[in-house]
């Protein structure tokens, strides 16, 4: 009975982060082009090889223990192309993952983690300010991680038949969450960094990063006109729907 109510939470949750993303996206799917779709599959790909496959898992008192190294990618794809995006590839993430790794207990409770991280990556660039988005990167992913690591995911685990061995597993996620949160946020940054590199040339009402202006290497606003010329393009968006 527990395992039912854990999903059927987990997938309210899920649907409740789906509707809050299409709220944050003007209740359109319009940023979703083709370019874009092309590359968050591109990114959803590596998401799942790097969890997948060169990630590392392990058995532990009857369950495994997954050492997931692509679960950054998700907040990665939030926060350069936006919330619906994010919670999209979260979703495919982790409905692949299951399809590989078909010995675990499936459960949407892991699906909702990967939600989370997608959906959250999106809130860097919801605020008005472009401003401190490293420390933003490090102050919401590292939140997120820690309480998927330490709330969520023992929860999802004990449901999923673990017993008494999501204990054990709660102290070596303890003993990791430090590591990952060093580690995931500055991954993400630098990437971050790369990835607005290849999108400069698209048009700013179509990245969900460039909303409130084209962004610089060191992650500030590059040029106060470029926010001008964003809110412009919207207006004549706007226009064109009406």
């Amino acid at each position: 009975m527990l395992y039912l109510w854990t999903n059927l939470a987990a997938a309210l949750g899920i649907f409740i982060l789906f509707i809050l993303a299409f709220f944050m996206e003007g209740w359109s799917f319009k940023k979703l082009n083709i370019k874009t779709i092309s590359v968050i599959s591109l990114l959803t790909a590596m998401s799942v090889v790097l969890t997948n496959f060169i990630g590392y898992s392990f058995p532990l008192f009857g369950g495994t223990v997954i050492l997931a190294f692509g679960d950054w990618i998700l907040f990665l794809t939030g926060l350069t192309f936006g919330p619906l995006a994010g919670v999209i590839v979260g979703i495919c993430v982790d409905l692949t993952g299951s399809l590989i790794q078909i010995s675990g207990t499936f459960h949407l409770g892991f699906m909702l983690i990967k939600v989370m991280l997608g959906f959250g990556g999106a809130l860097i660039f919801y605020f008005r300010t472009n401003n401190f988005i490293y420390l933003k990167i490090l102050l919401i992913y590292g939140i997120i991680y820690t309480i998927t690591s330490l709330l969520l995911n023992p929860i999802w685990l004990y449901a999923s038949g673990w017993g008494e061995a999501v204990f054990v597993n709660f102290v070596f996620k303890l003993i990791k969450l430090p590591f990952g949160i060093a580690i995931y946020p500055l991954l993400t940054y630098f990437s971050f960094i790369t990835v607005t590199k290849l999108v400069n040339d698209w048009d700013p009402y179509q990245v969900w990063c460039f909303r409130k202006g084209k962004i610089d290497f060191f992650g500030k606003i590059s040029k106060e006109s470029t926010s001008i010329k964003v809110e412009k393009q919207e207006n004549e968006h706007e226009q064109i729907e009406n």
